[in-house]
């Protein structure tokens, strides 16, 4: 018995980068802003370069995550609609 072939929904893929997109700019904004920052002070008062770097753990294990999961949240949208492209070229190929 053949194996009837899954469509691909194009309105899931979309709300996939969409969604994504949503958690990865704002989590990927601050996360950035909370890694420069500590560098810049650093850079800026040498002196003063320990006590800089103490919130960088605390950035990472908050925002790390959020930036992980939209990314994936985006490749996995993009991914499908391209293997929903190549699943149609294939049938109109057949067809």
């Amino acid at each position: 018995m053949a194996k009837p072939e899954r469509e691909l929904s194009l309105v899931g893929s979309i709300a996939l980068i969409v969604i994504g997109l949503m958690i990865f700019i704002p989590s990927g904004l601050c996360t950035g802003v909370g890694l420069i920052v500590p560098l810049v002070e650093a850079i800026s008062h040498p002196n003063g370069a320990v006590g800089a770097f103490g919130m960088l753990p605390v950035v990472l294990a908050f925002g790390l995550p959020f930036v992980f999961g939209g990314a994936t949240m985006i490749y996995r949208g993009v991914s499908r609609i391209r293997a929903r492209n190549r699943l149609s070229d294939q049938q109109g190929e057949r067809g």
